[in-house]
């Protein structure tokens, strides 16, 4: 007849759990970073201007640091005409922005009218309409790239979130089950 074998944890029990614990925080705080980061990234975009063209009827060279989608924003109520030229003098098609985007610029809200993809690293900007106005050229927060980058961003965050509190959760149902023998 055999003796039952005695029950006891295996010293290496306590670093398991030891060791889960710590890459649950990890992951957490790296999911915690990463949305912070998806946010900058989305708050960037709204706050980054091209340059600023005056409402005088007259062309005027935006330098752009990409190729990503641009957007025209005017001041709320203005009524303002623009063309855009690309480095060769070609029409650049503007698409009216659906929906409203507004942000606000040193106290006044400017609203996202056209938005275009330039296909260089400047275009010439003409606009018309209400005096003293100029119009701002500058990143689109809604481009389909950064809406991408941050989709990416927020969905490995959650990822690593959800397994951070798996690891922190299994930390804890062995720990309890440790202490209970």
């Amino acid at each position: 007849m055999s003796q039952p074998l005695p029950t006891h944890s295996s010293p290496g029990r306590p670093k398991s759990i030891k060791g889960r614990v710590i890459a649950g925080i990890i992951c957490i705080v790296l999911a915690v970073l990463g949305v912070v980061a998806s946010l900058v990234f989305l708050i960037a975009g709204l706050f980054s201007v091209d340059g600023d063209v005056p409402v005088d009827g007259q062309p005027h060279t935006v330098s752009l640091d990409s190729e990503a989608e641009r957007m025209v924003f005017v001041q709320d109520g203005a009524t303002i005409r623009c063309s855009v030229l690309d480095e060769d003098g070609t029409p650049v098609e503007l698409d009216e922005v659906r929906g409203e985007f507004t942000k606000s610029v040193n106290g006044e809200d400017r609203v996202g009218v056209w938005s275009f993809t330039p296909p260089g690293d400047s275009v010439e900007v003409t606009c018309t309409g209400d005096d003293q106005l100029d119009v701002e050229v500058g990143p689109s927060a809604i481009s389909g790239s950064r809406m991408a980058i941050m989709g990416i961003g927020f969905g490995l965050s959650s990822l690593l979130g959800v397994i951070g509190l798996i690891l922190l959760i299994t930390a804890l149902v062995r720990w309890s089950r440790r202490s209970r023998s």
